[in-house]
């Protein structure tokens, strides 16, 4: 009421007095606003990234089921297979009619192998886990095996030491 009674006995004073309410009130309204948005975009910041961490574990357990569904697909297709082989040798020692055996004498010698180690499944999960992670998407593992060590000469592997001992790595040539 006093800024009224002082604006209406001086223009001037009155003029500049509401030119300094107008001014105090934009600036009130900006510093509201300004809050009301920091606390949404916080808020919206906070939801991100607790979506983000959700999608995160989505991904985790969305690889963890795609390294068991390959090891049961593994595991599938090793029972077909060797299904199908027991199929085979059942239907070959099976005696037909008409069929003629031969004398053993004459018969092909069989190539025996020796037992195949299977691989565990774990190793599996962690072969197929790496291969995923290094290739960034699914990957079939068709075939494991293991690898026998290097049963070489003895005097072929001291020639291999010595050969590779003669090359100088420290040295350049190029001079």
């Amino acid at each position: 009421m006093n800024i009224l009674m002082l604006a209406m006995g001086n223009p001037e004073i009155g003029l500049g007095a509401l030119m300094a309410l107008v001014v105090i009130g934009c600036m009130v309204t900006y510093l509201a606003v300004r809050s009301a948005t920091t606390n949404e975009l916080n808020l919206l910041r906070a939801q991100t990234a607790e979506l983000k961490a959700a999608l995160d574990k989505q991904a985790e357990e969305a690889a963890e089921h795609a390294v068991a569904i390959a090891i049961l697909e593994r595991k599938i297709e090793y029972s077909a297979q060797r299904s199908e082989a027991i199929a085979a040798a059942a239907a070959a020692s099976a005696p037909s009619v008409g069929r003629v055996a031969l004398p053993p004498a004459t018969a092909a010698p069989v190539k025996v192998e020796p037992p195949k180690q299977e691989i565990p499944d774990d190793v599996l999960v962690i072969i197929a886990a790496a291969v995923c992670a290094f290739l960034g998407k699914k990957a079939r593992i068709r075939q494991t095996r293991l690898v026998q060590p290097f049963e070489a000469n003895a005097w072929a592997q001291q020639g291999r030491v010595f050969v590779q001992a003669s090359h100088n790595l420290g040295l350049s040539h190029h001079a």
